[in-house]
């Protein structure tokens, strides 16, 4: 078991680095989009599967994409707030 700290970074920064997106992604930042999860550490766990895409996310609250609540309660309330990223090459 990791740390909740430890976790966040994986979760963030770390695959923002990878893609080569930190200087947008991955952190709460002026001039960063603001892409944030609303969660309940002590119940989060993943819901959806590929078997199963009816199953919902347990102990996410909200989902912020760019600053505007695109998720709230298992709704989706906005499907257009995300941006497409291109890259010139795979960074993989």
């Amino acid at each position: 078991k990791i740390d909740m700290l430890t976790a966040l970074k994986k979760m963030t920064l770390e695959p923002a680095k990878r893609l080569r997106l930190d200087g947008i992604k991955g952190r709460i930042k002026t001039g960063y989009d603001a892409d944030i999860t609303i969660f309940d550490p002590d119940i989060v766990a993943d819901g959806p599967t590929f078997e199963d895409i009816s199953r919902e996310n347990v102990g996410i609250d909200a989902v912020i994409v760019n600053g505007e609540i695109a998720v709230r309660n298992n709704i989706v309330l906005s499907e257009t707030s995300g941006r497409y990223i291109a890259y010139s090459h795979s960074p993989l």
